[in-house]
């Protein structure tokens, strides 16, 4: 009996929808780890505000207009933006923490931007494709710092903060 593709197109849907599956579980995974950190955080006395971001990109400096702007793009939805921007705009981020992990082909990533001496901390979680990572990893590599990005959906910008020390955000096999 001749292939009509059928089986082939079973066995594409079955792995989409397996890696799906896998992205929904490590997305749910490190949600978790991230209320998890924040409850730690308020443990300790800090005040903390936490945000799941909708989308991330990792941008070049030539995708855009300023080949200043690189690094990871956070979409924060609209119900967490404006807290969001209130913390960044007066945290004094003394230091950084990034929790990373890879489930299937997807990067999933809990970063808390802390401010030691006011006992503050914004915790957001996210997940990318590393493999639509390279340009972005070569640049931080290149000029020893990275950054992230924080905007709403309809692209106001909420702040950005650059990162010394990149490894902690990129992880191991970048």
């Amino acid at each position: 009996m001749p292939d009509t593709g059928n089986d082939r197109d079973d066995e594409r849907l079955q792995r989409l929808a397996s890696g799906a599956s896998v992205r929904k579980n490590g997305w749910a995974q490190t949600n978790e780890e991230m209320q998890l950190l924040a409850d730690e955080r308020r443990e300790a006395g800090f005040e903390v505000v936490t945000a799941t971001t909708l989308h991330t990109d990792t941008v070049t400096p030539d995708m855009g207009d300023d080949p200043e702007r690189f690094g990871f793009v956070h979409v924060v939805p609209d119900n967490h933006a404006d807290e969001v921007a209130e913390v960044l705009s007066t945290l004094d981020v003394t230091r950084y923490e990034a929790y990373r992990s890879t489930v299937g082909e997807n990067a999933f990533l809990v970063v808390e931007l802390l401010d030691e001496s006011a006992s503050r901390a914004l915790l957001f979680a996210s997940y990318y494709d590393p493999t639509e990572a390279t340009g972005m990893v070569a640049t931080a590599r290149e000029r020893g710092v990275l950054f992230t990005h924080l905007k709403r959906i309809d692209g106001t910008h909420l702040g950005t903060i650059r990162h010394e020390a990149i490894e902690p955000l990129l992880g191991p096999d970048a």
